[in-house]
């Protein structure tokens, strides 16, 4: 019952209590917003996920099991932070979360591109991929919900429709984009300075999101119990 009361409570935002009234001009933004701003971080962090086993035979020839562990260290680490991070949002704000993962996999992308410039570690590298497993889950734990949280019972089927839209747009053309970089180049360096672009492009534009902040207290299951 009081995730229940919670969960409606996170829901709040600056649209009137009428679901039948249109969104106010602040609900309409922070829409677009977000639709902007995750088409960004589809198409870098897809990129990543497309050609990441190709990169690691380039970058690191002698040593096939880093292809492996990326495969395994990407999902891995994001469900470690699903699992552990699951009331951050009530404490942070989700806008602060999904900022923290976009830095996150800002830094762990630059600090791959420095080292296409003075040669790959594979365990800086490694560490740099799991960072990033560990903003997506960030990013992807909160983004959905802000977006349905501007929708009603009337409309909640066009949100879902808007976000998978854009999401499934960035993840159709940035393979073909990548692709063609790196024919141009003849290098696989390309894929990651290509995706730390992008995702600082998706910071910016998240950036200027306006979050109804709302100081909510979580009560414990003890204290629920009492009232």
């Amino acid at each position: 019952k009081e995730e229940m009361e919670l969960g409606e409570k996170l829901a709040e935002n600056f649209k009137s209590e009428d679901p039948k009234k249109q969104l106010s001009k602040q609900d309409k933004k922070n829409t677009f917003i977000l639709l902007f701003a995750l088409l960004f971080w589809f198409i870098s962090f897809n990129a990543v996920e497309t050609f990441y086993s190709i990169f690691c035979s380039k970058a690191f020839p002698d040593a096939s099991f880093v292809g492996t562990i990326v495969m395994a260290g990407l999902p891995l680490s994001s469900i470690v932070t699903f699992l552990l991070t699951i009331n951050l949002p009530v404490k942070l704000g989700r806008k602060n979360c999904i900022l923290i993962g976009l830095i996150a996999i800002i830094i762990s992308f630059g600090i791959i591109v420095l080292q296409g410039l003075i040669g790959y570690n594979i365990i800086i590298f490694i560490v740099a991929i799991i960072t990033c497993g560990v903003g997506w889950a960030l990013i992807n734990a909160n983004s959905y919900p802000m977006l349905v949280e501007v929708a009603n019972s009337d409309n909640l089927g066009r949100y879902t429709g808007l976000y998978y839209t854009f999401s499934m747009v960035a993840q159709s053309i940035t393979p073909i984009l990548v692709g063609f970089l790196i024919t141009i180049r003849e290098k696989y360096d390309i894929l990651f300075i290509y995706s730390l672009v992008a995702m600082v492009i998706s910071f910016t534009i998240f950036y200027f999101f306006k979050e109804n902040k709302k100081k909510i207290e979580k009560k414990s299951a003890l204290e629920a119990f009492d009232e």
